[in-house]
C-alpha cells in the first residue's frame, strides 16, 4: 500500500492508496502534529510500504521512532521526480502542495491545459498544459486569511466567520459588508482568473479543490470539476512514479 502525507498550513493529511484508489483517509489540525506522526507510525501498517511526505512547514514529521519499520520514504522537495516538466523559475520556493496538486490535475486530463484552483489558506492557482509543462501560476490571500486581516489591521472592524451562502453584492450593514467584500470578491478573483485561461486555452479543463472547495464550487459561475484532496491524489502519483527506486 502507498501512503501520502500532507502537511499544510492548517491541516495534516495522511491518506492510503491501494493503486490509485484511495482507501484510507485521516485529518488532524496542524497543531497536534504529534498526534498525525503516532498514528503514522503506530497506528498504520506500513510493512513493505511506501510514503511519500510534502510539508509547507519547518515542523519534522520522520524522527528516530521510524527506524525500524519496514516502509520506504520520500521527502517530497522539488528536486523529488515527478511525471511534470517543470518550468518554474525559482524551484527552490515552489510550495510541494503547490507542485503536487499540479500532478493531480494533470493526472485527471492527461492532454489537456488544465488550470488547478486550491482554495485553503490561500488561493493558488497552477496551470499546466498540454504535454505536462508545469508553468507557474498566481497566489493571493484565502477566505480567512483576508477575513483575519480585516480584522488585524484595522481598529474597529469585527473579525467574522464566513456564511454559508452567496451574500448579496450591496451589504446593508458591516458584517454584510465584509462578507459581501470578501466572499464575492473571491469568487470574482476565481471566475476572472478562469475566464482569462479560457479566452487563451479555449479546451482548458479547471479542476477546484482545498479545503474551501466545496465552500465555493456552487457559487461561481465557471464549470469546474471540483475535488476536495487533490494533494493527496498527486502525491500518490508521484509515489508511484518514483516506485521503481524501491
Amino acid at each position: 500500500m502507498n501512503f501520502t502525507v500532507d502537511i499544510g498550513n492548517s491541516l495534516i493529511k495522511i491518506s492510503g492508496f491501494e493503486g490509485s484508489n484511495m482507501v484510507l483517509h485521516k485529518v488532524f489540525e496542524s497543531s497536534k502534529i504529534d498526534e498525525a506522526r503516532l498514528f503514522f507510525f503506530n497506528k498504520l501498517n506500513l510493512k513493505n510500504a511506501n510514503a511519500i511526505i510534502s510539508s509547507v512547514q519547518n515542523q519534522v514529521f520522520i524522527e528516530n521512532n521510524s527506524i525500524g519499520k519496514d516502509v520506504n520514504i520520500i521527502n517530497f522537495s522539488y528536486k523529488t521526480p515527478t511525471p511534470l516538466n517543470l518550468k518554474y523559475e525559482s524551484l527552490e520556493t515552489l510550495g510541494t502542495d503547490r507542485l503536487a496538486a499540479a500532478v493531480g490535475g494533470s493526472f485527471l486530463f492527461l492532454g489537456n491545459e488544465v488550470l488547478v484552483v486550491n482554495a485553503g489558506t490561500c488561493i493558488t492557482y497552477e496551470f499546466i498544459d498540454k504535454d505536462k509543462n508545469y508553468l507557474g501560476g498566481a497566489i493571493s490571500p484565502g477566505l480567512m486569511m483576508r477575513f483575519k486581516a480585516l480584522n488585524t489591521f484595522t481598529g474597529k472592524l469585527p473579525l467574522i466567520t464566513q456564511s454559508t451562502v452567496k451574500p448579496n453584492i450591496t451589504g446593508t450593514n458591516t458584517v454584510e459588508c465584509l462578507s459581501s467584500g470578501v466572499i464575492n470578491g473571491i469568487c470574482f478573483e476565481i471566475d476572472s482568473m478562469i475566464d482569462s485561461y479560457c479566452k487563451s486555452y479555449p479546451e482548458i479543463k479547471i479542476v477546484f479543490s482545498g479545503g474551501d472547495v466545496f465552500y465555493f464550487d456552487k457559487m461561481l459561475k465557471s464549470k469546474i470539476f471540483a475535488t476536495e484532496n487533490l494533494v493527496s491524489y498527486g502525491l500518490n502519483q508521484i509515489l508511484l512514479y518514483n516506485a521503481q527506486k524501491f
